[in-house]
C-alpha cells in the first residue's frame, strides 16, 4: 500500500514527476481525521482498515491521510494522473463532509472558514471528483464518509454529503465509516453488483448514480479461451447483445468479457434498458440545469400551492420532492417526484395565478384595514385627547397615525416631567428604563395617581399583551434566523416592503423597528400570525406580492 504523505519528498517525486507506475485497478484513500479548530471525525481513519481487502482483490492502494490545504493541489494533481492511467477505480474519502447545494466538500483539516464563499478554499471538491470518475463508466465507485457534524458551520453551508449531476456509470455510496468499509468488502466479492452491495448494506447507507443489480463491480472467473476462440465468441454476443436490446443479452455479454471490445458501450445499454420510470424523470429534471435559484423557486411556487416543500433553501430533499409528487398526483402528472419542463412550466403558471388572487385579496383587506383606521383616527384620536390617542395605540400600534400619536402622547409625558415632583420623576425614569412589567407595576403601586400613571397603564397593557403571544413570537423570531442567515435575502426583503409602500426605512439588512412595523403590516393584511418577523409563511406571500 503507498502512502502519500503531506510533507516529505515521497509524495513530491509522485506529484512532479506522474504516477510511479500505471495501474490498472486503482483504490485511493483520503482519511481526514484531526481537524482544527473543529471537532475530530473520531472514526475516519477507519477507512484504512479496507486497505489489505484491496489489495488481495488485485488494487493498487494509495492512501493519504490528515490532507491540510497547504497540499491540496498537489494531491490533487496526482489525483488526475492516477485516474487517467486505471482501468477500474475506487475511492473512499473519510472526514467531514460539508455541501453549499451546488457542491460537496471533504474539509481538509486545516479548515477554519465554513460559509459558502470560503469553503472551496479548504475542501477537496467531491463533484469535481466524480466527474473524473466518468470515464470510467461502470467501472467506478465512490464511498463519501462523514464523521460528526465538525461545528461553526456558516451561512449558505450545510453538514453532509449532497449528490449532484453524477456522471452515467459511475456508482456513489454515502454513509458512515464504517458502514462504508462493510459496504466496499462486499463489493470486492467476485460477481457481486453495486445494486446487491446496496441493497445488503446497513440502515444509513445512501447509494447514488450507477446501481445494477445485473452488472458486477468485480466478474467471477470466466474459463480460459485461445485468442481466436475469445474473439469469435465476443463478437457473437456482442451482436446477440445489439441486435434484441435485451438485458440478458447484454448482461451475458458483460459477464464473459468485463474488459471486451464493447464492454463501456455495453454498459451505456444495460444502464439504458434498467432505468426504471423514476430514473428517467430524475435524468430528465437533472437536464434541466435548474440550479439554487430556479429550485428556490420552485419551492416558492409549491408553497404558494399548498404544498409545503419543507424549506425554501434551493435543495431538493425529501421534504421537496413529497410536495412535488402531491402537486403532480393533483395536477394528474405521474407521482415521480420529479419535475420536467412542461411541469414546470405548468406549475410556474398556477403560482402566478394564485400570488395574484392572494395579493388581491390582501389589497382589499388592506385597503379596509387603512379605511377603518383613517375613520377611528378622525372620530376618536384626531382632536389630539390624551385618552382617545392611547385608543388609537392599543387598537392599531402600526397604524397610519401610530407615530404622530406616539409625538403627541410624548408631549403629554413632557408637560407632566415638568410638573412632577423629583422623586415620582425619578422613579418614572427608572421604570422606563427598564420597561418591563415588574418596573411598570411597581411604579403604579407607589403612584397610583401620579402625573405618569397614564402612560405606566398603558405601557404595562402594551407589555402583557406581548407576553400573551412571547411562545408565538420566539418561535417566528427562531424561525427568521434561520430563514434570512444570507444578507442578500434580507435585502431582498427589505426592497420587497419598499416597494409594497411599508415603509420598512434604510434598505440595508438591518431590521429595526421600522422593518418590524413594516412585516407586522404585511402579516396583518396577509392574516398571517402577526410577530413582526419573518416565518416561512411570510416570506412566501411576500416574495409573491407584486
Amino acid at each position: 500500500m503507498s502512502i502519500w504523505r503531506i510533507a516529505g519528498p515521497a509524495i513530491l517525486a509522485l506529484l512532479v514527476s506522474g504516477p510511479l507506475w500505471a495501474a490498472e485497478k486503482l483504490a485511493l484513500i483520503i482519511a481526514n481525521r484531526d481537524y482544527r479548530p473543529y471537532n475530530d471525525a473520531l472514526d475516519a481513519f477507519d477507512a484504512t482498515r479496507v486497505g489489505s481487502d484491496l489489495q488481495a482483490a488485485g488494487f493498487e492502494v494509495r492512501t493519504v491521510r490528515n490532507l491540510n490545504s497547504g497540499a491540496i493541489e498537489k494531491v490533487a494533481r496526482g489525483i488526475r494522473l492516477e485516474l487517467s492511467e486505471a482501468d477500474q477505480v475506487i475511492v473512499f474519502l473519510a472526514g467531514h463532509v460539508v455541501s453549499t447545494g451546488r457542491e460537496s466538500y471533504l474539509l481538509t483539516t486545516d479548515a477554519h472558514r465554513l460559509d459558502a464563499l470560503a469553503v472551496g478554499r479548504f475542501g477537496l471538491p467531491v463533484g469535481v471528483l466524480t466527474d473524473l470518475l466518468g470515464d470510467k463508466s461502470g467501472s467506478a465507485v465512490l464511498m463519501v464518509a462523514g464523521g460528526q457534524n465538525p461545528g461553526g458551520i456558516g451561512p449558505g453551508v450545510t453538514y453532509g454529503y449532497v449528490p449532484s449531476d453524477i456522471p452515467q456509470g459511475v456508482s456513489v455510496y454515502s454513509g458512515g465509516t464504517g458502514d462504508l468499509v462493510a459496504v466496499l468488502r462486499q463489493l470486492l466479492v467476485p460477481g457481486t453488483s453495486t445494486g446487491a452491495a446496496a441493497a445488503s448494506a446497513p440502515v444509513g447507507v445512501d447509494a447514488f448514480g450507477f446501481v445494477s443489480h445485473r452488472v458486477p463491480f468485480i466478474p467471477a472467473t470466466a474459463p480460459t479461451d485461445t485468442p481466436e476462440q475469445a474473439a469469435g465468441l465476443e463478437d457473437l454476443l456482442w451482436q446477440n447483445a445489439v441486435s434484441g436490446a435485451d438485458v440478458k443479452a447484454v448482461q451475458a455479454y458483460l459477464d464473459r468479457f468485463p474488459q471486451g471490445v464493447h464492454a463501456d458501450r455495453a454498459r451505456e445499454l444495460l444502464d439504458q434498458l434498467e432505468k426504471t420510470p423514476e430514473d428517467i424523470a430524475r435524468e430528465t429534471e437533472a437536464a434541466l440545469r435548474l440550479g439554487r435559484d430556479g429550485r428556490r423557486e420552485l419551492q416558492r411556487n409549491l408553497s404558494l400551492l399548498g404544498y409545503d416543500p419543507r424549506g425554501i433553501d434551493g435543495i431538493f430533499g425529501p421534504g421537496t420532492r413529497k410536495a412535488v409528487r402531491a402537486w403532480q398526483r393533483d395536477s394528474g402528472f405521474d407521482e415521480t417526484g420529479y419535475l420536467d419542463r412542461d411541469q414546470v412550466a405548468s406549475l410556474q403558471a398556477a403560482a402566478e395565478v394564485r400570488a395574484r388572487e392572494l395579493e388581491e385579496q390582501a389589497r382589499i383587506r388592506r385597503e379596509e384595514e387603512e379605511r377603518r383606521d383613517a375613520a377611528f383616527w378622525r372620530d376618536v384620536a384626531g382632536n389630539g385627547g390624551e385618552d382617545g390617542l392611547r385608543a388609537y395605540l392599543k387598537r392599531y400600534p402600526d397604524g397610519l397615525y401610530a407615530d404622530i400619536a406616539r409625538d403627541r402622547l410624548q408631549v403629554y409625558d413632557e408637560e407632566r416631567r415638568r410638573t412632577a415632583e423629583i422623586a415620582e420623576g425619578n422613579a418614572w425614569d427608572r421604570a422606563v428604563q427598564a420597561d418591563t412589567v415588574a418596573g411598570y407595576r411597581d411604579f403604579l403601586k407607589d403612584y397610583p395617581d401620579g402625573v405618569f400613571a397614564p402612560s405606566a397603564r398603558a405601557r404595562l397593557d402594551a407589555l402583557r399583551a406581548l407576553d400573551d403571544n412571547g411562545a408565538e413570537i420566539a418561535a417566528a423570531r427562531a424561525e427568521e434566523r434561520k430563514i434570512l442567515s444570507n444578507p442578500i435575502t434580507r435585502l431582498l426583503v427589505e426592497r420587497q416592503l419598499t416597494g409594497l409602500g411599508l415603509k420598512p426605512g434604510k434598505i440595508d439588512g438591518k431590521f429595526d423597528d421600522d422593518t418590524r412595523k413594516a412585516i407586522r403590516r404585511f402579516q396583518r393584511a396577509a392574516q398571517l400570525p402577526v410577530t413582526g418577523y419573518m416565518t416561512q409563511a411570510t416570506i412566501v406571500r411576500l416574495l409573491a406580492a407584486k
